[in-house]
């Protein structure tokens, strides 16, 4: 949640300490599949884009897709929210390379 609002706050930076943080204890306490997993790549990814690391970041939202899938339906809200991130980055890609 710290790290959520340091995001929208756009200290990006302070932002990728908190979600390495909790990435590391939600894996270490719940395995490297479960879906609070999946939302911290969500929000690493987020990072990722705006610092321009595009690529980087469409690899964690691929994991973090498939990590949803297994664990819940495919209408679910946070594979949605997932989905959406992933919009974003294609868009702000396109706009880049129009002239």
């Amino acid at each position: 949640a710290f790290g959520e609002v340091l995001q929208q706050l756009g200290r990006i930076e302070e932002s990728s300490v908190q979600f390495e943080k909790a990435l590391s204890i939600f894996r270490n306490n719940l395995g490297d599949n479960h879906p609070r997993v999946a939302m911290v790549y969500n929000f690493i990814a987020k990072d990722l884009a705006q610092t321009g690391h595009q690529n980087k970041a469409v690899e964690l939202l691929e994991k973090a897709v498939k990590i949803q899938l297994k664990n819940s339906r495919d209408d679910h809200p946070d594979l949605a929210k997932i989905y959406a991130t992933m919009s974003d980055i294609s868009n702000a890609e396109d706009l880049q390379e129009k002239p």
